[in-house]
């Protein structure tokens, strides 16, 4: 007969580990694993003339930001455009809404946002942090939040990721530009979805919604 020890014995030991293994289980099962925003492509450039200062350089942005595999209950699995662009050393601290450019087909709905991280200024096309909101409802207001960090890759491979950032310049009768992307759209770059807080509407009650 095979022997089990939690119904052959009364150890309160081997009954916590039982317990203790039980409860692993459930919160490492597929139904609970780490969600993520999926980046790509994305798209950055500082241009400038050789005159400029720093408070002269303009930069802008492009990238869309999607949930791929998302259910309903968690926003669903549509994707959004982000386009913003400004002039100086200093990026807008307040949230920009982004333009959805497919809609989820798993049910849901969000509404994204996206900042540059504050503290980051000056040729940030190189090395840049990009702060994500995601606004949607499901019984409850759901907002959550994570951030990502793109630095050109250096030729020996340091600052190596996925979907490989790369930079370049460019010059046209005196007007430079430093345009930096994602190389591997495929591959993208994947991050990690925290909770921000539930019950919170407008999504311009906590934070800094540009235009509002």
């Amino acid at each position: 007969m095979m022997y089990n020890p939690i119904t052959t014995t009364n150890s309160p030991a081997l009954l916590s580990l039982f317990l203790a293994t039980t409860l692993l289980s459930l919160f490492t099962s597929p139904t609970s694993a780490q969600q993520f925003f999926h980046i790509s492509p994305f798209y950055a450039q500082d241009g400038s003339w050789i005159t400029d200062t720093p408070e002269d350089i303009d930069h802008s942005l492009t990238f869309n930001i999607s949930r791929p595999g998302a259910a309903g209950t968690q926003g669903g699995n549509g994707e959004a455009e982000c386009r913003f662009s400004w002039t100086g050393s200093i990026p807008p601290s307040c949230y920009q809404a982004c333009s959805p450019t497919s809609l989820s087909t798993t049910g849901g709905g969000s509404q994204f946002y996206a900042r540059v991280t504050p503290g980051y200024q000056n040729m940030i096309a190189k090395n840049i942090s990009i702060d994500i909101l995601q606004s949607y409802s499901y019984r409850n207001f759901v907002l959550q939040n994570g951030t990502f960090s793109l630095q050109e890759e250096s030729p020996n491979g340091e600052n190596a990721i996925p979907g490989c950032y790369r930079c370049e310049q460019r010059y046209y009768r005196g007007y430079t530009t430093e345009e930096c992307s994602l190389r591997n759209v495929s591959a993208g770059v994947d991050v990690p979805v925290e909770a921000f807080g539930y019950g919170i509407w407008p999504v311009g009650s906590v934070v800094d919604v540009c235009g509002e």
